[in-house]
């Protein structure tokens, strides 16, 4: 049972420990993707809307 209770709840500590070194190597790229998508959509967004009228 410890050697399923640690697989099971590891993967989780390891993702939301704050800072950690210990995360996944796939976790600060999605970050940083999803963080680059929302500034994207927040600054294209407002120009769009903007130049609407204008057309």
């Amino acid at each position: 049972m410890g050697k399923v209770k640690e697989m099971g709840h590891t993967p989780y500590l390891y993702n939301f420990e704050p800072g950690g070194s210990n995360r996944p190597a796939h976790d600060p790229f999605l970050l940083k993707a999803l963080f680059f998508l929302f500034t994207t959509v927040l600054l294209i967004a407002p120009l769009f809307l903007l130049s609407a009228p204008l057309c």
